[in-house]
């Protein structure tokens, strides 16, 4: 039968696992567009609750020693000084270093809980903004292929190429200017 402190040990290291697990296959969903908000609130509500748990375990109430009962762990109540005569000091420092990783991921996730419940209000005109942004983007990918004469210029066969950014790089290492004409 597993310890209380060794049940807590593992289950700290499984949820760090499965933490780096989620940020990974987050990264992935994000950067191929599957990351929508309703996935973020449901990720976020459960990795809230997970390392929720886990702080509380860390710093929840500490019976193993029938003589000193305390309701919050001693080595967060009280200084690592105690633990210098058992020569345990160093496993004080571990498990307050512990104890503040798991309270700032707990914070992280909170914050992105936070985000993720605003996402998902509505709001005026989202659909709106969202068939802009598409023409913007439509827009924005016709400037590659523009003609590089000006506009006194006439059009002439043979003179009218596409100036694209590759162009001015080739016409710099053959030291011809796109603009002049000869």
């Amino acid at each position: 039968m597993l310890t209380e402190s060794r049940r807590q040990t593992n289950y700290n290291v499984a949820i760090s696992v499965l933490t780096l697990f989620i940020l990974l296959a987050k990264m992935i969903a994000y950067i191929m567009h599957y990351w929508w908000p309703i996935i973020g609130l449901a990720v976020n509500i459960a990795m809230t609750a997970l390392w929720a748990v886990s702080v509380y375990g860390q710093m929840g109430p500490d019976f193993a020693d029938p003589r000193y009962p305390s309701p919050i762990a001693w080595y967060i109540r009280k200084g690592c000084d105690l633990a210098r005569p058992f020569g345990i000091e160093r496993s004080c420092q571990l498990a307050k270093a512990s104890f503040g990783v798991s309270v700032y991921i707990l914070a992280l996730y909170v914050f992105n809980l936070g985000i993720a419940i605003w996402a998902m209000l509505p709001r005026d005109g989202a659909e709106d903004r969202d068939d802009e942004d598409e023409d913007e983007k439509v827009e924005d990918k016709n400037w590659e292929m523009q003609s590089i004469r000006s506009p006194t210029m006439p059009m002439t066969p043979g003179r009218n190429v596409p100036y694209t950014p590759r162009t001015m790089a080739f016409h710099t290492l053959d030291r011809k200017l796109p603009l002049r004409y000869e």
